[in-house]
């Protein structure tokens, strides 16, 4: 079932302060640098070459020849980019942090997250058991810092660790040539609104998102488990041909009687008849039924308290207004 990914910032919002925005002249000047990049990774050329090929490069023309972040060997006393120094998970060091680093100061605002150009980002590739996001989100966690970037050069997200991992900005490269989404990844990555955060806050922000981050997918893991067994008790003949797929009804069954399921069942697989009208299996199915829903029940309870109270941290964090919140809830809502 496809999950709906949602934009960081509303885009109408954007609109009207981007027509204002004007580029720095050394973005206008080192735009042909952007067209290159995005040539060779729409090539199949792109899809031979090893990550280590690229990645490097990539980071260095993007974020410090076009964006402007400054490196040790450009002002060792005041530089705003570090590579591959800061924060370890399962042993690896992120791919580069964003944020003020010298001789006496060490301040993180952004954890970068880099891999190649055919990484799907958002789940496990090759012999990797986690995802870039996911990988990156723990590296935000770490630092601490509260935004995140992942890229597979290809794709750059923008992700803030107060939201969910499906709230994010995209930014496709071979788009960036359009003004408008030039523009929109210029002004955001290049000037990141960061807010003063207490250590305690960005603390309770990052637990809370882990939080969330954990509860989101037990929850789905057990909607799809009960999903599989109710397909495979009833969507299957004896001679191991499918008789069908559950229907969107049957689907959410936690929000179903057993009467009603085994109804959506009857539909879904063109059966005879409701099966839970047979009393064996209506007494098999009806406490295990009963035991998933509540599981269901209990942990959308605790993620709704989690988000609710991530929401209201990050209102504050923000110094949102009333109307402002509302707007926002009324974005998301639509």
């Amino acid at each position: 079932m496809p999950v709906e990914v949602k934009p960081l910032f509303r885009p109408d919002v954007l609109r009207s302060r981007l027509k204002a925005f004007e580029l720095s002249p050394r973005v206008t000047e080192h735009r042909e640098l952007l067209v290159k990049w995005a040539d060779l990774l729409r090539s199949a050329q792109a899809d031979r070459l090893k990550e280590q090929e690229l990645l490097p490069d990539f980071l260095t023309d993007i974020f410090t020849v076009l964006l402007g972040y400054s490196r040790p060997t450009d002002c060792p006393s005041h530089y705003l980019i570090s590579r591959e120094k800061h924060v370890q998970v399962d042993g690896k060091f992120a791919d580069a942090v964003l944020g003020e680093f010298g001789e006496e100061q060490e301040r993180f605002f952004v954890a970068v997250e880099g891999k190649g150009p055919t990484d799907p980002l958002d789940r496990p590739f090759k012999n990797r058991k986690m995802s870039a996001v996911d990988q990156a989100y723990r590296y935000a966690i770490n630092l601490p810092c509260d935004w995140i970037i992942v890229t597979s050069m290809r794709q750059t997200r923008l992700y803030y660790k107060g939201a969910d991992q499906l709230t994010y900005e995209r930014f496709n490269i071979g788009e960036w040539a359009g003004e408008f989404r030039y523009r929109l990844f210029s002004q955001y990555i290049e000037r990141l609104p960061v807010p003063n955060c207490s250590d305690a806050d960005r603390d309770a922000i990052g637990a809370l998102a882990q939080n969330c981050n954990s509860l989101a997918p037990t929850r789905h893991n057990i909607e799809q488990q009960f999903r599989k067994r109710l397909a495979s008790t009833f969507g299957e003949a004896e001679d191991g041909t499918k008789r069908g797929s559950l229907n969107n009804k049957a689907k959410s069954w936690w929000e179903l009687s057993l009467n009603q399921l085994g109804a959506a069942l009857k539909t879904s697989f063109k059966l005879p008849a409701n099966p839970f009208k047979n009393p064996r299996t209506a007494d098999e199915w009806e406490s295990y039924l009963a035991e998933k829903k509540a599981e269901v029940d209990r942990l959308s309870c605790q993620l709704a308290d989690a988000e609710a109270e991530l929401n209201d941290r990050v209102y504050r964090l923000f110094d949102l207004a009333s109307d402002e919140i509302k707007l926002l809830q009324r974005e998301v809502e639509h």
